[in-house]
This record gives structure tokens, sequence and C-alpha cells, in this order.
């Protein structure tokens, strides 16, 4: 019982740590594709300070798991981008949703 229980841990484990680097690299990608004027008009930081963020963020990930501290950090920034920084820069390039919680404004 205690191996079955040791390793449904290490696959959780496995496959947050996956899903942590598969979200740090598309975000990643989607970085480098954004427009640099994108970010300050959207109120964030730079291109190339999210850039680094994402990529120091997607290689701690990786290294350490998400279960560790850093790897836990690492995550958090890569949430971030995808549910702070991505929806607003899509919203400054036209590409968001325009609705607000009832309908459009």
């Amino acid at each position: 019982m205690d191996q079955l229980t040791f390793s449904f841990q290490g696959l959780v484990a496995t496959l947050l740590q996956l899903a942590a680097v598969v979200a740090g690299v598309v975000g990643c990608i989607q970085v480098a594709m954004t427009r640099p004027d994108a970010f300050p008009a959207a109120s964030k930081l730079s291109k190339g300070a999210w850039l680094a963020i994402i990529v120091v963020a997607t290689l701690v990930a990786g290294a350490f798991g998400v279960l560790h501290l850093l790897g836990l950090l690492a995550a958090i920034a890569i949430i971030v981008y995808w549910v702070d920084v991505r929806p607003a820069l899509q919203r400054v390039q036209g590409r968001g949703r325009q609705d607000g919680p009832y309908g459009p404004w």
C-alpha cells in the first residue's frame, strides 16, 4: 500500500511539473511573439522582463518540480502570466473578450 501511495504522489508531482513546464514554454513563445509596445500599454513590465521571468520560471520548475519552494514560486510566476498578463495583453491587442460579467460593456 505504501508503494502505491508513493507512486501516486510521484505521478501527481510529475504531472504538475510537466504542466508547469508546458505552460512555461507556451508562455515563452507567446511573450516572444507579442509586440513590445503592448506590454507598457497594458501597464505590465516590459517584454524583456516578462520573457526573462517566464524563461527562468520554466527552467526552475523543470529542475526542481513544483513541490519544492523554488519550483512553487516559479509555478506562481507562470500562473501570474497566464491569468493576469496574457489577458491584459490580449485586450490591448484587440483579441480578448470585451464582455463584462453580465454581458458587453
